[in-house]
């Protein structure tokens, strides 16, 4: 879990640090010169020029941390327990200097570390970020960063071929920061793209957008034809997509892209040629107001979808990378007994198996499965309710059901909190003999607790809204934010562990991608409804479908034994 997270947090550091180079280069400083430049014309690009150089600075920084602190993570991993039970600093400093991924992580961290110093260099003075010259060294380094992050990757683990794996990944990556990364940067300085009040600002803004698109597009079709190649790579056959982890993990990132395509395309088609009418000096009247012209906004508001996405899109790609892709031998992906019995729904199980007969040994036993399906099960029939009162709630206004579904929904969420944080590990007190503080040095143990918390937080914002009502109900902007880092979590919540089978493991492992990726789904369909970047009766019913989906899947089709 920690690995994931901190391994998509150096990836979101080197797009955007790869990207501000290029947005300066290829767009803000040419579409300068385009231009008819008024005072007011240049202090907007200047703004940006300046912005766009101290959120490098920031994100750069943190993701150059991120990649120190990986190393402890790994050699955490590596012990089979978490970063709260620390790491031997000689193990970590043999990890850092002895190892090829050790000295490459060292090498991105430092990289990333120098790029947010040139950063804030830049931004400390307008006449020097306009300079070209200066944006060149960042360039450099952002390359370099990137070099480093193909280096480590399931490309450099191929058998054969692995210089053209390395190399496409390397484009992958390039391609992403050209598109997303940038897309990026002209989020984080929306404010200032909304103060073109004037003429010659729009026009400005009408050349950026006109240069970033044949841009975002040339980056678009590259993600997907090395994409295709790369999933052609890993996966060898279609099958493998919906059977192993990695597909699904890689179908999830897939999903995602629809909605930032889709932005693209509205950007592409209807506000970029707005904007250029806009900025014809017949259309200079209407522009005195100070005031930003509709146009403006909708660019923004697009800006906003693409950039939620794509931002845990990255993240879904960080996850990605730390999940193993299935072998030509048929490894990491489901048998087809496997896939048979997820096929074949039933029941949820009605026999409640002593933990005691098992806690402890060396093995996953007949008797620990049927547990752990039992808690799966169950656990899936309060999601299920769960997703019924969230559909009703989201569908049905400010009903009678809808009232008496903001009650049930939070109060059944209490128990369920209980019953995940004690009975998920029967070997941790108050049902074992293990110390609580002690599991939590245990990776799945860790998770386990994280998503009975998160349960609780939602138990106590849905009792409080139930109380005093709001207008976005459920639980406004928190309740897609939980569901999405928690379903992000569970994409990266790996279970191999030296007591299962690698079958085993894998069974549990593809199942977890179901669930994280439809989470992933709803969550991210929730959001865009509230932003009101989506069709509202679409999102309304098809986030708590989804939910509902989960709740059946884990019910009706969750197996262990097999």
């Amino acid at each position: 879990m920690e690995h994931s997270a901190l391994h998509a947090t150096q990836l979101v550091g080197v797009l955007l640090t790869l990207a501000a180079p290029l947005l300066a280069l290829i767009v803000l400083l040419p579409a300068r010169d385009v231009a008819a430049f008024t005072s007011t014309a240049g202090r907007l690009d200047d703004d940006l020029l300046v912005r766009t150089a101290r959120s490098t600075a920031l994100v750069a920084a943190v993701g150059g941390v991120a990649c120190f602190l990986n190393l402890i993570v790994q050699v955490a991993e590596f012990e089979g327990v978490t970063l709260l039970a620390g790491a031997e600093p000689s193990l970590v400093f043999r990890f850092a200097t002895a190892t090829t991924v050790g000295r490459l992580t060292v090498t991105r961290g430092s990289l990333l570390l120098l790029a947010a110093a040139l950063a804030w260099w830049l931004s400390r003075d307008v006449e020097r970020a306009r300079r070209r010259v200066v944006w060149l060294p960042l360039l450099a380094v952002g390359i370099g960063a990137a070099v480093t992050t193909a280096l480590v990757t399931h490309a450099a683990a191929q058998p054969t071929g692995r210089e053209g794996a390395i190399a496409l990944h390397f484009l992958h990556v390039v391609a992403a920061a050209s598109w997303l990364g940038v897309l990026g940067h002209l989020f984080l300085t929306r404010r200032a793209l909304l103060g073109a009040t004037d003429a010659e600002q729009v026009r400005l803004v009408a050349a950026i957008v006109g240069r970033f698109s044949p841009m975002a597009l040339t980056a678009g079709l590259a993600l997907l034809v090395t994409g295709s190649v790369a999933t052609w790579l890993y996966l060898g056959t279609p099958t493998a997509v919906l059977t192993s982890a990695y597909g699904l993990t890689l179908a999830t990132k897939l999903g995602l892209l629809v909605p930032l395509v889709a932005g693209g395309f509205v950007n592409y088609r209807y506000v970029r040629p707005a904007l250029l009418r806009l900025a014809e000096p017949s259309a200079t009247g209407p522009l005195t107001t100070g005031a930003p012209p509709e146009v403006l906004r909708r660019l923004v508001r697009t800006i906003e979808l693409e950039v939620s996405v794509g931002l845990v899109l990255v993240i879904t790609a960080g996850i990605l990378a730390s999940v193993s892709p299935p072998t030509p031998q048929g490894e990491g992906r489901l048998t087809e007994a496997q896939t048979a019995a997820i096929l074949e729904p039933r029941m949820p199980r009605t026999d409640i198996v002593d933990p005691s007969t098992w806690v402890g040994s060396a093995t996953r036993t007949e008797d620990d499965l049927k547990y752990s399906e039992f808690m799966h099960q169950w656990s899936g029939a309060l999601v299920i309710l769960l997703g019924l009162a969230w559909l009703v709630q989201s569908v049905g206004g400010d009903s009678l059901a809808a009232r008496i579904a903001a009650w049930v929904w939070p109060a059944a969420f209490v128990p369920f909190a209980v019953f995940v944080a004690i009975a998920s590990d029967p070997e941790v007190w108050p049902l074992g003999t293990v110390s609580p503080l002690v599991a939590l040095t245990d990776p799945i143990v860790l998770e386990h607790r994280v998503g009975a918390l998160m349960i609780v937080v939602l138990a106590w914002l849905g009792l409080r809204e139930a109380r005093r009502g709001g207008p976005h109900r459920p639980l406004g902007h928190a309740l897609p934010i939980v569901m999405v880092v928690g379903s992000l979590l569970l994409l990266g919540h790996a279970h191999s562990s030296f007591s299962a089978s690698d079958s085993l493991t894998t069974l549990i492992n593809v199942q977890h991608a179901v669930l994280g990726g439809l989470g992933v789904l709803a969550g991210m369909v929730r959001w865009l409804q509230l932003r009101q970047l989506v069709p509202q009766r679409l999102a309304a019913f098809l986030w708590p479908t989804l939910v509902l989906a989960i709740g059946l899947f884990m019910t009706l089709s969750y197996r262990e034994l097999v």
